[in-house]
């Protein structure tokens, strides 16, 4: 009998003493924050710079209303129509012009008449030397008086008459190709004339640069009523090539390479991204609206939209999210990062206490940041450093 009060004793005080290690696990537990912890992990990622920007056309034309062509007589496309390049868009009507083309067909007209008449009495001189001499006829042999006086003495070889009558006719006739040449000269002059001013109406007709759509017509711009603040009468774009245009600070340019790759986006319908690619980043400051402009330089930026389906229009307001590198390289949740005075740190767990650690940092995403030194994979690293300080006793979850 003493020996069964004796075994249960021992079980009674078995289990008091367990019950008591249970409590004081629980009572230290309770003094120590629980914590979630990671480790280093190998991952891809990839940094970005963020670009605010607005869509727009890759092929544009923009049609405004020019006073110098004249008075627009007819817009000859409708919004919507579908254009090829050569394509009338606007036609222009110019009385002035018109009136100086009919002027250089009449002088052209008067011109030839009178280029035929040079001609002619040139042609009449070469053929009736004598009757266009205008002097005294040639004597003939009933009339020589060497018949009347046999002692006279016969006359010279040549007659000084006929040498005379020679440079007379010679003399008409190179005053007449003078006329001629001056003639065809002012023929040639008033051609050219003609020439351009044809080419002035010819040009008053404007015509589409590029295959695209007609997406806007105004045609309070075509009486030229707006020319303090012009607007186009007639745009012209192209629905299968856009663009988005933005600009970005001074330090981010320096990242940004043509090719990279771009995420485009719009709050507009905030379910949906497109594929971009970086077609222009510019080598020259935006000029700055403000004098006293302080806040660095921004650089323009152009990325052409690569997906055929993007239905918004031009003048939407898009995001740039692109890509300026791209590694494999080890990680830790972003959140696990400390900085004090220009120093990273993370948290991590040592004997059941946080141990501040130094780390160097590198590329950083919205979720995860490269860890380059101050950890090995063995370090057991506090997730969330919010609300953890060096030294107090943590307990891991």
């Amino acid at each position: 009998m003493k020996k069964k009060w004796i075994i249960a004793s021992l079980v009674t005080a078995i289990i008091i003493i367990f019950i008591g290690l249970n409590v004081w696990n629980k009572t230290a537990s309770s003094n120590a924050d629980q914590v979630e912890t990671t480790n280093l992990k190998e991952q891809e990622i990839n940094e970005t710079v963020m670009a605010p920007g607005k869509l727009k056309f890759a092929d544009e034309q923009n049609v405004y209303f020019q006073e110098d062509k004249g008075e627009v007589d007819e817009l000859l496309v409708e919004e919507g129509d579908k254009v090829e390049k050569g394509d009338k868009l606007v036609r222009y009507e110019n009385k002035d012009i018109e009136n100086e083309v009919k002027q250089n067909e009449s002088q052209l007209n008067s011109d030839y008449l009178e280029l035929e008449n040079i001609q002619k009495q040139r042609e009449d001189v070469k053929e009736n030397p004598t009757e266009n001499q205008g002097g005294e006829e040639t004597p003939t042999e009933e009339d020589d008086p060497a018949e009347d006086d046999g002692d006279a003495a016969a006359p010279p070889e040549g007659n000084p008459d006929d040498s005379q009558e020679n440079g007379d006719v010679q003399s008409q006739l190179d005053d007449l190709d003078l006329q001629e040449r001056q003639k065809e000269s002012e023929i040639e002059q008033t051609k050219r004339e003609k020439e351009a001013n044809e080419q002035k109406i010819a040009d008053a007709t404007v015509t589409s640069d590029i295959d695209g759509t007609v997406v806007a017509i105004d045609k309070d711009e075509s009486t030229g009523a707006g020319q303090s603040d012009p607007k186009p009468m007639v745009q012209v774009g192209s629905l299968d090539s856009m663009r988005v245009e933005g600009d970005v600070s001074e330090y981010d340019a320096l990242k940004i390479k043509e090719e990279q790759s771009v995420e485009l986006t719009s709050d507009a319908v905030p379910d949906e991204s497109w594929e971009g690619e970086v077609d222009v980043i510019s080598d020259l400051p935006e000029e700055s609206e403000g004098e006293d402009d302080d806040s660095g330089a921004t650089y323009e930026v152009e990325a052409k939209v690569k997906d055929d389906d993007i239905e918004l229009k031009p003048g939407f307001e898009m995001l740039m999210e692109i890509e300026t590198a791209n590694k494999k390289t080890e990680v830790l949740p972003i959140m696990a990062l400390e900085q004090e005075d220009d120093t990273d740190f993370v948290y991590v767990v040592n004997d059941g206490q946080a141990e501040r650690k130094e780390v160097q940092t590198d590329m950083t995403t919205n979720d995860v940041i490269e860890i380059t030194d101050g950890l090995s994979d063995e370090d057991v690293v506090i997730k969330d450093s919010d609300g953890v300080e060096d030294g107090m006793e943590v307990d891991v979850e």
